[in-house]
């Protein structure tokens, strides 16, 4: 079931982009969020094809979410903190994360 998740956080990432230009990163970020709320309540209900609807947008807005933090960290961090690896290494731990969400 978690390959629902996997279709919607590629989704999500591939139009995320596409949000990130019309909304920007901030108002995306917290758009992806309050989706994520509003989709786990509804990942309640007891019918297993609305269970797994609501895994793909949870994946859809999980990949909004991956589509616009990372910038908008990498953009708050001080130069000479990012030539020593500090933006990938927020970059894997963020998929990271995301990975071992998925997993639990």
């Amino acid at each position: 079931m978690s390959s629902y998740s996997i279709l919607g956080v590629s989704l999500g990432s591939f139009f995320g982009g596409k949000l990130v230009d019309k909304m920007g990163r901030r108002k995306t970020v917290i758009f992806g969020n309050c989706l994520i709320i509003i989709i786990t309540m509804g990942e309640m209900w007891p019918n297993f094809i609305e269970l797994k609807i609501m895994r793909f947008l949870f994946g859809v807005s999980t990949g909004f979410i991956l589509a616009s933090a990372p910038k908008i960290i990498i953009e708050t961090v001080p130069a000479e903190l990012l030539s020593s690896g500090f933006g990938s290494a927020i970059n894997i731990a963020t998929f990271f994360s995301v990975l071992l969400m998925m997993g639990i």
